[in-house]
């Protein structure tokens, strides 16, 4: 079945004119950009690119379904002005921090966005600290995982965001044995007691790995359960759940300087992401 998430990762790197670029700007992998793609290419049984001097360019194919693509991506856009009264006539750069172990997982909320912001030129900085980035006014808004409320800076609860144990269904080995994946370098207390819940106190922990991508990586190739949000796990084939009682929920805070009010642009940021973020879970 067709996805017009897929369709916007198409248009983004059309776009972009490469995989690379398209992947920067998407906050994807450039291997998740080009495996979207390939997987259009399947439902249409066309190709939608040729290359030329390391460029993309679409088939004449491709530019019809560019073409269609573009034309859904501004209804959508004129929907949201429309419904929810989003304001693209701000005219602004706003640096958004977003935790690494976060990763992706916003990815669709930050294009809708985009699209309906046209003129707010935004900023992702992906960061292991995304409070101190806010906090010393490197980033003027910040989306994190925090087991309790931050305290440097202005915070916005918007949901407990499900995360749950997977791991490669071709997996050959008892999962009690299994080695568990971080994705905190300093793991907090929370983490570890959710772990020792369902793990015997040997089970040996894997290596820190925040980058979500890589961690489904390892999930699908390696004798290893990685901890996901339940989210993007539930979406992987190759991927099964350790169990339906190992759920475990995370808080999510979006986050403001203490010392700065906000802009329009900024305001429209924090309430896109208060609208729709919980929506997610």
């Amino acid at each position: 079945m067709m996805k017009w998430d897929d369709l916007r990762i198409y248009l983004y790197a059309a776009e972009a004119g490469t995989y690379a670029k398209a992947s920067q700007f998407l906050q994807l992998d450039r291997t998740t950009v080009s495996r979207r793609i390939e997987i259009l290419e399947k439902h249409f049984k066309f190709k939608l690119f040729f290359v030329k001097d390391n460029h993309l360019f679409p088939t004449a194919e491709g530019a019809k379904i560019l073409h269609y693509a573009s034309l859904i991506r501004n209804s959508i856009a004129e929907m949201n002005r429309d419904i929810f009264d989003e304001n693209s006539e701000v005219t602004e750069r706003i640096k958004l921090a977003i935790s690494k172990g976060l990763g992706s997982v916003f990815t669709e909320q930050i294009m809708l966005f985009n699209e309906s912001n046209p003129k707010i030129e935004l900023e992702i900085i992906t960061s292991n600290n995304p409070e101190k980035a806010v906090a010393e006014k490197f980033c003027d808004i910040g989306l994190m995982e925090h087991y309790s409320e931050p305290k440097t800076v202005d915070s916005n609860f918007i949901c407990n965001f499900k995360a749950n144990f997977y791991f490669g269904i071709k997996s050959k080995i008892n999962t009690q044995e299994m080695p568990v994946l971080y994705w905190h370098n300093n793991p907090p207390s929370e983490f570890i007691e959710w772990i020792n819940c369902h793990f015997s106190s040997q089970s040996r922990y894997g290596s820190y790995v925040s980058d979500i991508d890589n961690i489904k990586n390892i999930g699908r190739n390696g004798n290893v359960i990685v901890p996901l949000w339940s989210k993007i796990g539930e979406n992987e084939n190759e991927l099964k759940c350790y169990s339906e009682e190992s759920i475990h929920h995370v808080p999510i805070w979006i986050i403001q300087s203490k010392l700065l009010p906000l802009t329009a642009g900024q305001r429209a940021l924090k309430n896109h992401f208060l609208k729709y973020i919980s929506l997610l879970n």
